[in-house]
């Protein structure tokens, strides 16, 4: 009786280290994913940031632009006008590429649908779990 007993102890130890592996798996492929979708959606962050910030620099010297315009005479304005029409062009066509990227990273940027909260399914397990049955263990008599 006590070695019965302990086969069956045996082999249910051994089964919990199997899933204990099993879970820790999970776990750990979870993580790496979790990991690779988080890097991914702080990169967007680093995007939409930076393009803030690009466009709260493009509007800082558009008003001091605009400030210097209105307190300056007709002869000051003109002896500027070529560095003027070069920002105001490539303001504008920053805004452009910026409002460009924008639009492209907008469907970029969500959580993947895989990480809705999800539960084990051990129903299929739970099955398994009661067909055990004790059997002869195979041994080479060789």
């Amino acid at each position: 009786m006590e070695l019965q007993l302990n086969n069956i102890q045996d082999g249910f130890a051994e089964l919990q280290r199997k899933i204990e592996e099993k879970k820790q798996d999970i776990i750990a492929e979870f993580e790496r994913k979790y990991k690779r979708e988080e890097q991914r959606l702080m990169n967007k962050e680093k995007i939409v940031s930076s393009n803030r910030e690009e466009i709260a620099n493009i509007e800082q010297i558009f008003q001091e632009l605009v400030q210097f315009m209105e307190s300056s005479n007709d002869a000051q304005v003109l002896q500027k006008i070529q560095d003027i029409t070069t920002f105001l062009h490539k303001s504008f066509t920053d805004l452009d590429n910026i409002t460009k990227n924008q639009v492209t990273q907008k469907s970029e940027i969500f959580i993947d649908q895989s990480f809705k909260p999800l539960s084990l399914n051990i129903r299929k397990a739970m099955e398994i779990v009661k067909k055990f049955e004790m059997m002869w263990p195979n041994i080479d008599h060789t």
